[in-house]
């Protein structure tokens, strides 16, 4: 992407950046993309401002927060060198001890750097807008700051389709997640990154916004996997008073779900096994998190075998066209409430339904 490649060379060749987004209350998904951006800038060296301060703020709903900016991060590359890490502290010192496998430490591998913001100031040399449709937007911020940004080169990143083109350099994105646009500049700025902080913080952006899309949530699952990311981790912003055997459940169902069909049916089967070390709350607290606490997919099937019962499945489908629905709880003499069928069947009928199912 021509595109992509100016902008990361635009970054790598300033030296000062201003990181803005508008007031208010952010989606999860911008604030994914926004820390995301600031901590892969510093990473590579650069002197960020950041604006509105209250997003700092923000960053806390993340699986992994800085909340106080006045932090370091020690990075040695490439990871593979080191062979042992352990640390020595005592009330007088702390110290890192490295033993690299294959060349001698310089500072060309070895670097420390501050995730602290810097005080604005005329300097700035790039100036990136993230999620926002014009700079009236940033309301008092932008009067205030007229010249930097009348005299500034900025880079605007939006994924609003009314946005007004105000940069230098335009990258939109309509219907695209920010943290997606923001996951697509990381990996070409830290190339091979295994980052957790980045690449777990981008995943809660991504469900965010694509929680109601069961096949891009299945490409999110797909790099959570290829990256040996938390999942339990990922999940936490989107739950409140959960009980860690049921984020356990959830991760493991999670892990094997299927896409089917034209529609993108999510499919569970919950194994003999599984389902005897559950009970019928946990079926219900899994529907309501692949339902709404933490997707909103608006098609799903979950089969499951009862333990008394060694000869059928049950199951419930949820499907948004009623008469399909409807047509199908009469075949299978299942209850249906117009939302949602609960049903039985053999276990040599289990194929066929899905089977059918899979041709909505």
């Amino acid at each position: 992407m021509d595109e992509l490649q100016e902008i990361k060379q635009k970054i790598l060749n300033s030296q000062s950046v201003l990181l803005v987004t508008k007031d208010g209350k952010p989606t999860l998904d911008l604030i994914s993309a926004f820390f995301c951006l600031f901590y892969t800038l510093k990473r590579i060296g650069k002197k960020v401002n950041i604006y509105p301060e209250t997003i700092k703020d923000k960053f806390s709903l993340l699986p992994h927060f800085i909340n106080n900016l006045n932090s370091y991060i020690l990075e040695i590359s490439p990871p593979n060198d080191i062979s042992e890490l352990y640390y020595q502290k005592n009330s007088e010192s702390f110290r890192l001890l490295i033993t690299l496998s294959k060349k001698t430490a310089s500072s060309n591998n070895i670097r420390l750097f501050s995730l602290e913001d810097d005080s604005l100031n005329p300097d700035v040399d790039l100036i990136i807008s993230l999620g926002v449709r014009n700079l009236e937007e940033l309301g008092e911020y932008y009067e205030k700051n007229f010249k930097i940004f009348f005299e500034g080169f900025i880079l605007n990143i939006d994924n609003q389709k009314d946005n007004l083109d105000f940069g230098q350099i335009n990258w939109i994105e309509e219907d695209t997640a920010l943290s997606e646009m923001i996951y697509q500049l990381a990996i070409n700025l830290l190339p091979r990154t295994e980052d957790k902080i980045l690449l777990e913080n981008l995943s809660v952006g991504l469900i965010d916004y694509y929680k109601k899309d069961p096949k891009k949530i299945s490409q999110v699952l797909t790099l959570t996997k290829r990256n040996s990311l938390e999942i339990k981790n990922i999940l936490k912003p989107f739950l409140k008073n959960f009980e860690p055997e049921i984020l356990t459940f959830f991760e493991n169902v999670l892990k094997r779900i299927k896409i089917i069909g034209k529609s993108n049916i999510s499919l569970v089967v919950l194994t003999k096994k599984e389902f005897a070390n559950i009970d019928r709350q946990k079926i219900i607290y899994l529907i309501k998190m692949l339902r709404a606490q933490v997707f909103n997919f608006p098609s799903l099937l979950v089969l499951w075998e009862p333990h008394n019962d060694l000869s059928s499945f049950r199951g419930v489908f949820y499907f948004p066209e009623k008469d399909k629905l409807i047509r199908l709880a009469s075949k299978l003499r299942g209850q249906n409430n117009e939302r949602a069928l609960l049903f039985q069947i053999s276990k040599e009928k289990k194929e066929e339904l899905i089977q059918e199912i899979s041709s909505y």
